[in-house]
């Protein structure tokens, strides 16, 4: 076949050929652009804001963010909370367990009722200064009791909520609480879908039964 092609007459023949086996697909691959062109300018729809207009106001926790990673802060830069107050967020997602056990080599606690919240609470008040309110997602095992005791970690959640929002262990509640962060990744500890349920109805009663007021969303 090289053979052939090098005669410069069929090379010209195949070249020709291949051009036109490859002209429809052209022609069609360019009138779908066309078409998808032509369909995108018939929706496109104009939208005026007016910013005399006073129709309500937009609840101020729609504007949340994740905290920075735990590689970087543990509620120690001041410049932080300072971005957090200027850019008016008020919803702030911080892993509270995540964080404490990368500072304290996955020891934040000895038992499900012995726990040091050093961290916790940087992190926490770190979050209040800066004008914001935690989501508090609690995921991975804090260490103390093993993985998969569903009932030591309701107490360990019990012990939390306590030392939040019983004994105001930063000044303030915290009021909004996550279960877990994604069930499905087994980095911090993976859940069946019935496992999941199991674990969010029994820490959730848990939780409530120290604070009835707390609200606790679940992915």
């Amino acid at each position: 076949t090289m053979r052939y092609l090098r005669n410069p007459q069929v090379f010209g023949l195949f070249a020709i050929a291949l051009l036109l086996l490859a002209l429809p697909f052209t022609i069609l691959f360019l009138q779908s652009r066309q078409d998808l062109r032509q369909h995108a300018a018939s929706i496109t729809q104009t939208i005026t804001i007016d910013p005399a207009s006073e129709a309500g106001l937009v609840n101020p926790l729609v504007w949340g963010i994740n905290g920075p990673g735990r590689e970087i802060w543990k509620g120690d830069i001041p410049l932080v909370e300072q971005r957090i107050a200027d850019a008016k967020i008020k919803l702030v997602r911080v892993g509270g367990v995540q964080y404490s056990n990368f500072y304290l080599n996955n020891q934040t606690c000895t038992s499900p009722t012995i726990c040091n919240f050093s961290i916790m609470d940087q992190v926490m008040a770190s979050v209040f200064r800066a004008g914001a309110e935690p989501l508090f997602m609690f995921a991975t095992y804090p260490g103390g009791f093993a993985e998969g005791d569903y009932a030591s970690y309701a107490t360990f959640m019990k012990t939390v909520v306590k030392h939040y929002n019983v004994d105001l262990a930063v000044g303030k509640k915290i009021r909004y609480w996550e279960v877990w962060n994604e069930p499905s990744d087994p980095i911090d500890g993976q859940f069946t879908k019935d496992d999941y349920m199991r674990f969010t109805r029994t820490v959730a009663a848990a939780m409530k039964s120290v604070d009835p007021s707390i609200k606790i969303v679940a992915p």
